[in-house]
């Protein structure tokens, strides 16, 4: 039995059926052999992109090409022609990664930002907990970039006081984690540990799930042995493994998986996992590697030859023709053959060969907007597009981003909402041994991307307020819309004090520069347009 085989019946058993039913209209599967290696295969390539080591990008590929891509011959056959596939089997070849699918999901990280997390009448148990954890690394430089790229993954809580006195969270990446559903609604998710002991490799399979009212979790340990057949063992068997319980946990009246699934985008495909940032890309990210390696191949060739007659070479002591060795130098020897007169020509002549660069930088930049297309801005990616474009356009071009990044922000909001709700039930849980259910009031916001600086709409919203067209508050909460509530109404208290002297006039203060504030009006409006790109976080139904 293989890890697959036994995670389908320990679906089964939850499902109470005999068996999983399979679609027999599904075409895509005409092909395919083995539909868990597939799906396992298309996690590692999306990791192995997203790592970006060109050493790791060969070593995948050419594993593949020896032995990966038999298992499904048909399905892969275009993978086979993949540059990165194909020159595997040379070796003189210098290839360039790019760095490109890293860039892309570090980018959209960093847009993303780290969200602000309150919580009524628990703010200070959060924060203890989310030091602990060291939660801002963990969600912004693991759990977000790899399922990014993965497409999902899963948080699972662990509650050992002997370990700590907080709750600590685990991340795990879409290879090690299952999903288990039951009439649409998640029931279960199966983590994945690998050990290794005595030169044998053991897999620790952890199943959390909900059933009857009550929260469970189960372990499982087996000898992983060739093509993932798997043998039942012991537990004591891995010295690791000795502070877990040998029975199920059983949390009563808690119904709610002890662990969060993490995932952005919706698959088709896919439905019951996740969707990668990737999807349809890997062929484009393929070509941009190959343009750039000939490209690397012909600035080699272009180096200048320099033709020589071996009659005026520097020789050594055994007679051996010397010449200075720099990097990449061709020498060519010139036959020294005489002319009529007997003279023999010893002119040294340096040629170099003319050869069209031009055409990768283009193609290059083609295939580039390709796979930008739909995720992000090159802007955002801070490539120079346009230097003339004014404020509008620059925030036109941003739109593809910001709608990406309300759409991870939207998947994010619930997922950390799950994350304190558990987090904070289970320190209960540690320190009294009971959970009260209840509904904390947990605020998640992000901060703002792509909007108007400060210089650009004080012209407008300061005239505004100066006229009494907008009133004190909503002109200081748009001014400074990540200024706590404190800050705000010293604000608008000094406002409204001032607004009563006769020398104090905000138009004067801002000038009458007619053209700056025709822009900050129009950018103004640009970002009424916008509502999702204000603090407030995006419903998780949008997405």
């Amino acid at each position: 039995m293989t890890i697959a085989e036994w995670i389908k019946k320990k679906i089964i058993k939850f499902l109470g059926l005999e068996k999983l039913a399979e679609n027999p209209n599904n075409d895509r599967l005409l092909f395919v052999n083995d539909v868990d290696n597939i799906k396992a295969n298309e996690l590692q390539a999306n990791k192995i992109w997203y790592i970006g080591n060109g050493d790791d990008i060969l070593s995948f590929y050419t594993g593949e090409n020896v032995s990966g891509f038999n298992n499904n011959p048909i399905y892969n056959r275009n993978k086979r022609n993949y540059f990165w596939s194909k020159s595997s089997a040379e070796m003189n070849i210098k290839r360039v990664h790019t760095g490109i699918p890293h860039a892309i999901i570090q980018t959209i990280t960093n847009i993303v930002d780290m969200p602000k997390i309150t919580v009524d009448e628990a703010q200070e148990k959060w924060d203890d907990i989310a030091e602990c954890n060291d939660f801002t690394h963990k969600l912004t430089q693991q759990a977000r970039p790899l399922t990014l790229a993965e497409g999902w993954g899963a948080w699972k809580v662990n509650f050992n006081k002997d370990l700590c006195e907080h709750p600590i969270w685990e991340f795990y990446e879409g290879l090690d984690t299952e999903y288990v559903y039951k009439c649409g609604l998640l029931v279960g998710i199966i983590f994945k540990s690998y050990y290794r002991k005595d030169d044998k490799t053991y897999v620790l399979l952890e199943t959390r799930y909900k059933a009857k009212g009550n929260s469970y979790i189960e372990y499982s340990l087996f000898k992983l042995g060739k093509n993932n057949e798997i043998t039942p063992a012991d537990l004591d068997v891995v010295p690791e493994l000795a502070d877990i319980p040998r029975q199920p946990t059983v949390i009563e009246g808690l119904d709610m998986i002890l662990a969060v699934p993490a995932r952005y985008f919706y698959d088709p495909l896919n439905p019951k996992y996740g969707k990668s940032i990737y999807a349809g890309k890997l062929d484009l990210f393929d070509m941009l590697d190959e343009i750039w390696s000939q490209a690397s191949q012909t600035n080699r060739v272009s180096t200048p030859i320099t033709w020589i007659n071996p009659d005026v070479m520097q020789r050594g002591p055994n007679g051996a023709i010397g010449y200075e060795n720099l990097y990449n130098r061709q020498i060519m020897m010139k036959e020294g053959i005489p002319d009529g007169e007997g003279h023999i020509n010893q002119d040294i002549v340096t040629e170099q060969p003319e050869l069209n660069f031009d055409k990768y930088g283009q193609l290059s930049k083609d295939v580039l907007d390709y796979i930008l297309t739909g995720v992000l801005s090159p802007a955002t990616l801070g490539i120079d597009v346009a230097k003339k474009d004014n404020a509008m356009a620059q925030r036109e071009k941003e739109k593809v981003s910001i709608n990406l990044r309300n759409n991870v922000i939207a998947a994010e909001t619930k997922m950390n909402q799950d994350i304190v709700k558990i987090s904070l039930m289970m320190q209960e849980y540690m320190d009294t041994g009971t959970i009260t259910l209840r509904d904390y009031n947990i605020n998640i916001k992000y901060c703002e991307f792509a909007n108007p600086a400060t210089e650009t709409m004080l012209p407008v919203l300061g005239g505004a307020w100066s006229q009494g067209q907008i009133s004190t508050e909503k002109f200081v909460k748009m001014m400074w819309p990540d200024d706590t509530e404190e800050e705000l109404q010293k604000e608008m208290q000094w406002l409204d004090e001032n607004r009563q002297k006769d020398d104090f006039d905000l138009n004067g203060m801002l000038g009458n520069n007619e053209e700056a504030i025709n822009n900050a009006m129009v950018s103004a409006g640009a970002d009424e347009e916008e509502p999702a790109q204000t603090e407030e976080s995006v419903p998780v139904d949008n997405l």
